[in-house]
């Protein structure tokens, strides 16, 4: 009995002790010191060269001018803005007229700028690099679709769009904005692909337009092709044909052109309208034939100041003659 008694008391004590000694050990665990935070040093920031703008040969006589790719304030309007730009470049390309800077020629635009009206001090920098001296841009506002249903006799349905654009000139070397103005493109067809299509081709006639006002294309007067009895000038010859980008259709307008000098002694010139003309034929790449609108009112003294004094006699390219019709805008 008393050797069982003295089992357990031994075992009670070696149990105690083992469960004891985490206690201890705990107690005796010295708290670690807090870690003090270090500064993280700054992260450079690498930022990409700015890429390299080859500057655009001019061709002989020709002003360089650059087409900004055209924006939108629109996801939806994308497209839009896209073909718009297409259509004014190809049809700068087409007047033959310029040194046109393509919109490729400006590097990768940032999707974020894709959305926005161009940053006008930016792409001036841009446009001076590439040697331009004339810079467009646009911004598409809206476009809408929509049907249009003619009545009488032969009644048809026509579908219509219509394209809202922000449009500048800008001069590259001063940057100063020479026109800013909203233009409208219009558009019909037999489908709405015809219709929007119809649309960037009034907006490009539009363009060639208003930048004929900033930079005039002139020719001179070649000769007479026919007067009429009453000695009427009623169709002539300028010196300008495929090669300045001139098409049957195109309007021109004629100035007697005359210079005085500013209080600042600055040679101004002063322009006097007399009348305008339509081209009817393009004779080679150098000259046309053109029709003088009423004749009948200003042949006669045309005439006499063509013969006067011709160098003071200019035609100005005015862009394409609007159709007219039932079925064409």
């Amino acid at each position: 009995m008393k050797k069982s008694l003295s089992t357990f008391t031994i075992l009670t004590v070696f149990i105690c002790f083992f469960l004891g000694s985490p206690a201890q050990n705990k107690s005796k665990t010295k708290p670690t010191a807090t870690s003090k935070s270090v500064p993280a040093k700054p992260v450079a920031v690498v930022v990409p060269a700015e890429e390299e703008l080859i500057p655009v040969t001019s061709e002989k006589g020709k002003e360089i001018i650059a087409i900004y790719p055209f924006t939108t304030s629109e996801f939806s309007y994308y497209d839009y803005a896209l073909n718009a730009g297409n259509a004014v470049e190809a049809g700068f390309v087409r007047s033959k007229r310029f040194t046109v800077v393509e919109r490729s020629r400006f590097g990768i635009i940032k999707q974020e700028d894709q959305f926005k009206e161009a940053n006008t001090q930016e792409i001036v920098k841009k446009a001076s690099k590439l040697g331009a001296k004339v810079l467009v841009t646009g911004h598409v506002i809206a476009a809408t679709n929509g049907l249009e249903t003619i009545s009488g006799p032969f009644p048809s349905t026509r579908y219509i769009a219509q394209l809202s654009l922000a449009f500048k000139i800008i001069d590259v070397e001063s940057g100063e904005i020479m026109k800013a103005e909203t233009i409208l493109g219009k558009g019909k067809g037999g489908t709405p692909a015809e219709a929007t299509q119809a649309s960037y081709q009034d907006m490009d006639r539009q363009a060639r337009i208003n930048v004929a006002e900033f930079l005039p294309q002139r020719f001179q007067y070649a000769s007479e092709v026919e007067v009429d009895k009453k000695n009427r000038l009623k169709k002539f010859k300028v010196w300008g044909g495929s090669d300045q980008g001139l098409k049957d259709g195109d309007i021109i307008e004629i100035y007697r052109l005359s210079y005085t000098v500013s209080p600042k002694g600055k040679k101004v010139e002063e322009k006097k309208l007399l009348g305008a003309a339509k081209i009817t034929e393009i004779n080679s790449t150098e000259s046309c034939t053109c029709d003088l609108q009423k004749s009948g009112e200003i042949g006669e003294s045309l005439l006499t100041e063509i013969k006067a004094n011709p160098e003071s006699i200019v035609f100005e390219y005015k862009g394409s003659a609007k159709k007219k019709g039932i079925f064409t805008l």
